[in-house]
């Protein structure tokens, strides 16, 4: 599936849009995989604020096997959220 993602507030202020695939889904919607045409971005969305360690691990494959270089990932944390 594709979402387009506008940047900038307020919305109606010029924004930089692009076109993102999710490539992803968990079959209970506790995660989804998300990167864009070519591959240079991604994102693994979770409906908690931590997501359990194995569930994050199918993600990854995931990513991985949609041809996504894991090595510059960056794992965010929701300190202060």
């Amino acid at each position: 599936a594709k979402i387009q993602v506008r940047f900038g507030i307020p919305f109606y202020l010029p924004t930089r849009s692009g076109n993102y695939w999710v490539i992803g889904l968990d079959s209970e919607y506790r995660y989804s995989v998300v990167s864009n045409r070519d591959g240079s971005t991604l994102w693994i969305l979770s409906r908690t604020r931590e997501l359990d360690p194995l569930l994050l691990d199918q993600a990854l494959k995931i990513a991985e096997s949609n041809g996504l270089d894991l090595s510059k990932l960056v794992l965010g944390t929701q300190d202060g959220c």
